[in-house]
């Protein structure tokens, strides 16, 4: 399947005409709840900060070790939602 760019908006709405005149189903794509999005910043803002402290190397080794409790980092940070 090809990606079409979309220009404008007349241009999607002439798209998805187009593509229901020629018998396609098209189905909204699901966002993210605003909650998955505040956690999803979260978390970029402490693995930042982690970065920041431990360096290079020591980032990709924290990395490796497996599950983090970015709840209770966040805390520690000072980062709040």
């Amino acid at each position: 399947m090809s990606r079409v760019k979309i220009k404008s908006t007349k241009h999607f709405f002439w798209r998805l005409n187009e593509l229901k005149r020629k018998g396609s189903k098209v189905q909204p794509k699901l966002q993210p709840t605003r909650e998955l999005r505040d956690n999803d910043r979260r978390d970029m803002a402490v693995r930042a900060r982690v970065r920041i402290e431990l360096g290079e190397a020591g980032f990709k080794k924290w990395c490796a070790l497996g599950v983090k409790d970015y709840d209770f980092l966040a805390r520690a940070y000072g980062i709040h939602k």
